[in-house]
C-alpha cells in the first residue's frame, strides 16, 4: 500500500516541486491522537519542517518531520528520506464525544501544504461511550415514541384492559411491554439489538447481522400463553 500511495505521488510532488505528504495512522487514545506518515517539499529537502494537525478551526498541535522511513519516501522528497513524523496531539475536553471528524494534517515549511489524504475522518472519544436513553412503553394506545425512537427489545405481555360484553364474556386486551432507545444518542459505531430493520428510516445505521426468532423481538401473546418470536437485527450507527 505505501509503494502505491508513493507511486501515485511521484507526479504531484517530485515532478512538480510541491510540497505534500500522507498520513499513515491516526489513532485515538481519547486524550490523545497519534499521527504517522510522511511529508516534505522535494525543492527545500532538508528544511527544517513540521505537520500541524487541526479539528476544523481547532489547532491540536505541531508534530515534527524528523523521523527515517524507507527509501521510497526519500525519492519522493529530494533524496531525504527523514521525512517521516510520528507523535501525539493532545484533544481539548470539549472534542472528546464520542463522534467522527475530519482532521487536517498540514505540511508547514517553506511551503504549506495539506497532506494528499487529508481531510481524515478520526474518532474522538475518551472512556465509555454514554449510554443512550431509553424509555419504557406498553402498547396499549401508546406505541412508538417517536421516529428516533427504535424498539429494542419487546418481552411479555401487559394487561390493557378487561371489558365485560355481557354476563358470561369478557373481552380482555393485551399489549407488549416494550423498551425504545433513542437514536441520537448513540455514538458513531455504537451496537444494539433492534427489534426491526433500520432501513428505510434510520439510513444511518447498517445490519451487521440477523438473530431469527429472538427472544426479546416477540410478535404477540396470547393464544393460551403462546408466544411467537421475530428476527432481531443487530446494528451498527455508520454516519
Amino acid at each position: 500500500m505505501k509503494k502505491a500511495v508513493l507511486g501515485v505521488l511521484t507526479g504531484l510532488i517530485s515532478g512538480m516541486g510541491y510540497a505534500g505528504g500522507y498520513i499513515g495512522d491516526a489513532v485515538n487514545n481519547g486524550e490523545t491522537h497519534y499521527y504517522t506518515g510522511w511529508a516534505c517539499n522535494p525543492g527545500a529537502p532538508f528544511e527544517g519542517a513540521s505537520v500541524h494537525v487541526w479539528a476544523a478551526d481547532t489547532f491540536l498541535g505541531a508534530i515534527p518531520v524528523n523521523v527515517q522511513r524507507e527509501d521510497a519516501v526519500g525519492a519522493q522528497c529530494g533524496g531525504n528520506s527523514v521525512r517521516g513524523f510520528a507523535g501525539y496531539v493532545n484533544i481539548p475536553a470539549h472534542l472528546r464525544n464520542w463522534k467522527s471528524r475530519d482532521v487536517w494534517v498540514v505540511y508547514v515549511g517553506s511551503q504549506n501544504v495539506n497532506l494528499t489524504n487529508s481531510p481524515m475522518q478520526v474518532y474522538f472519544g475518551s472512556g465509555p461511550a454514554p449510554q443512550p436513553r431509553t424509555l419504557a412503553v406498553n402498547n396499549c394506545g401508546q406505541g412508538n415514541p417517536g421516529p428516533d425512537w427504535i424498539l429494542t427489545k419487546r418481552s411479555g405481555s401487559t394487561l390493557c384492559s378487561r371489558e365485560w360484553i355481557d354476563e358470561d364474556t369478557v373481552k380482555v386486551t393485551h399489549g407488549y411491554n416494550d423498551i425504545y432507545t433513542y437514536i441520537l444518542d448513540m455514538p458513531l459505531y455504537y451496537e444494539t439489538l433492534s427489534c426491526k430493520n433500520p432501513y428505510p428510516d434510520h439510513m444511518n445505521f447498517s445490519v451487521i447481522t440477523t438473530v431469527p426468532n429472538h427472544v426479546d423481538c416477540q410478535k404477540f401473546y396470547g393464544n393460551g400463553g403462546a408466544t411467537t418470536y421475530t428476527t432481531g437485527y443487530i446494528i451498527r450507527r455508520v454516519q
